[in-house]
């Protein structure tokens, strides 16, 4: 939190100056002090549409939060220049984190706007019911702010009143518990008083929104493990923790899945909200506000330098698909993790070798949106060549070879491969573009339900939330694979369905997780997946990391005795992959897998907030 005075009127200030979100369609409101505007419904409004400029700002959602969320940091993260390189988990350091400090600050930026429109809403001589429409929602934007925090550092402060004086600034971090039901009391305010989505405007949260958002965090209290709790110092423990948020249970673990499995369960069961019928529409730059999306931001070319800039990150710095994007250093920052893509297609593809290990007539991927093969593998990844543009000229592409063809290129950010196609568009101008941003969407509920149904041994309703996306994914496919060498696949569309009755809860665990990986690819939730089931899966997911390893196709390669079957085509290269990280012994230690699992306080925070203690960092970070 900075620890500027922060008057009421600030938020106005800003909020009609030059913005990045199309939230703002009103005129704008001027000479009128604040109980003035506070006393008219398009005052409120106003207000609150500046709680969500401030919340897709560039140093919020139009960017850098994005950015530190889509890098798992723990995959193939792609970040250059003087940021710290991000693909080695605990490589950043609390004061060279210029990035974290940026979005740690713009959470409470945004807080505070909330914060002040609360207060002076409630205070307000508009009706009640109109009033509380905007309250709830103000709220609803609080929990979603407070739980992206409190997934990312652990232990924050809890600032529940907008900032007039200086001390106000100042607070020490809250209890884990309080932060949680904070969330979860928002959340249910919310529930009551947000608009139906017939009433509400297109585009913005309706009540619904705050039922899912309650299953989302019942699924992180649930999995939560006593090494979190180490990790951000809380004096409590794991049963104690957990226990805050059930009803004198006997097993408070149970209690919250179950929790989860309800709130899931009565979203899914409202019909409110449906799969779209092809994956690929939800990223072809012209689908908005679908059937699908729970929670999404708005963005428009017509507001502001920053708006789609998340678009950007994954865009050519040489070449462009995007036609018309100047080469900018900022490109590929952000880019898929190497190995999501592999277990992807070794689980999902066609039947094809990733690549042969003869020249004999051995099927092997020939381009990119190969056929047959799970059509999410073409809408998320350019994995095989570029059809980039050159600059001011889009009617003369020139293909680039790509991961994983033996004449790839290895060089500067073109190897920070695979690449994300997802929200990738041709409409996009410089660093500009009016693609939305989905925060959360149907297919991530059924997901949540999924799991928390395993939890529960309800295998019916598990195994309906997992055929509800296999098979959308399924129908999506134009063709049966017909030829192949993977017996597993042959002669099926993909996705196959699992073995579901053979399959342990174990494994069915593993898989759901998995599966969360390839469907919300590039969304966000890479961050918090790799971390939120504790050090166990945390270190799984890096040993899959290393398994993959710099392992590329390599001219004149001999077998690898690692890589059996389908996979020993496979080589080990020696050219360096850009900002590509080897899990080591050293970082698979219980000490620095518990340091992992939340991301160091930005080191500012401690040299501004009189409140905050040097000790009061996360384990291991300074």
């Amino acid at each position: 939190m900075k620890a500027k005075i922060k008057f009421s009127f600030g938020i106005f200030l800003f909020l009609f100056m030059g913005t990045s979100c199309n939230y703002l369609n009103e005129d704008p409101i001027t000479n009128l002090g604040v109980h003035q505007i506070f006393n008219t419904e398009s005052g409120i409004e106003s207000a609150l549409l500046g709680c969500y400029v401030s919340y897709s700002s560039y140093d919020g959602y139009g960017d850098l939060t994005y950015e530190i969320q889509c890098n798992s940091i723990i995959l193939e993260s792609s970040v250059g220049g003087v940021i710290p390189n991000y693909s080695i988990i605990g490589s950043v350091k609390p004061e060279e984190a210029f990035l974290l400090e940026k979005v740690y600050s713009n959470y409470y930026v945004t807080l505070n706007r909330i914060n002040d429109l609360i207060l002076n809403a409630e205070e307000s001589v508009v009706t009640d019911a109109n009033k509380q429409k905007f309250i709830a929602e103000a709220k609803f934007l609080r929990a979603t702010v407070y739980f992206d925090l409190v997934r990312t550092f652990g232990r924050v402060p809890l600032q529940l009143k907008p900032v007039r004086v200086e001390n106000d600034a100042y607070k020490s971090r809250a209890s884990l518990s309080d932060v949680y039901l904070q969330i979860l009391k928002d959340l249910t305010e919310a529930e009551v008083d947000m608009p139906t989505k017939e009433l509400q405007v297109n585009g913005r949260p309706h009540k619904w929104a705050a039922s899912a958002t309650k299953a989302r965090v019942y699924l992180f209290l649930a999995s939560m493990t006593q090494e979190h709790l180490n990790c951000c110092k809380e004096t409590e423990t794991l049963t104690n923790f957990k226990n805050h948020f059930v009803a004198n249970g006997a097993d408070a673990n149970k209690d919250l899945w179950q929790k989860c499995y309800d709130n899931a369960l009565k979203v899914k069961n409202s019909g409110v909200y449906e799969l779209v019928p092809q994956y690929s529409l939800l990223w072809n730059g012209k689908s908005r506000n679908t059937k699908e999306s729970v929670f999404e931001l708005q963005f428009s070319q017509l507001y502001g330098v920053n708006a789609g800039q998340f678009a950007a990150r994954t865009a050519n710095n040489k070449y462009s698909q995007l036609n018309s994007i100047p080469e900018n250093g900022n490109a590929y920052r952000i880019t898929a993790g190497r190995s999501t893509f592999i277990e992807h297609w070794k689980k999902y593809g066609n039947g094809k070798y990733l690549l042969t290990k003869t020249k004999d007539a051995t099927p092997a991927i020939t381009s990119d949106r190969e056929v047959g093969a799970d059509p999410r593998i073409n809408t998320n990844y350019v994995y095989y060549s570029n059809p980039n543009y050159l600059l001011g000229d889009p009617n003369s592409p020139q293909m680039t070879s790509m991961f994983p063809q033996a004449n790839y290129s290895f060089g500067n950010s073109a190897s920070k491969f695979v690449f994300i196609r997802k929200y990738q568009s041709k409409e996009m101008t410089n660093m500009r573009g009016s693609q939305n941003l989905i925060l959360f969407r149907y297919a991530e509920l059924l997901l949540i339900l999924a799991e928390a149904a395993n939890e529960l041994d309800d295998k019916t309703t598990m195994k309906s939330c997992i055929e509800e996306i296999l098979s959308r994914a399924r129908n999506e496919n134009t063709a049966v694979v017909s030829v192949g060498n993977d017996p597993r696949i042959f002669g099926k569309k993909q996705p196959v369905s699992w073995n579901y009755d053979s399959m342990s809860k174990d494994s069915l665990r593993l898989s759901i997780m998995q599966e969360r990986e390839f469907e919300l690819m590039g969304e966000g939730q890479e961050l918090f997946d790799v971390r939120r089931r504790g050090i166990d899966y945390l270190k799984r997911r890096m040993d899959i990391h290393s398994k993959w390893f710099k392992r590329q196709f390599v001219k004149n390669n001999t077998i690898d005795p690692s890589m059996p079957n389908v996979w020993e085509g496979w080589g080990k290269t020696f050219v360096a992959f850009s900002n590509e990280a080897e899990y080591t012994d050293l970082e698979k230690t219980p000490e620095y897998l518990t340091k992992s699992l939340y991301l160091p306080i930005p080191a500012k925070e401690f040299r501004i907030n009189r409140a905050m203690k040097m000790e009061d960092q996360n384990i291991g970070w300074w």
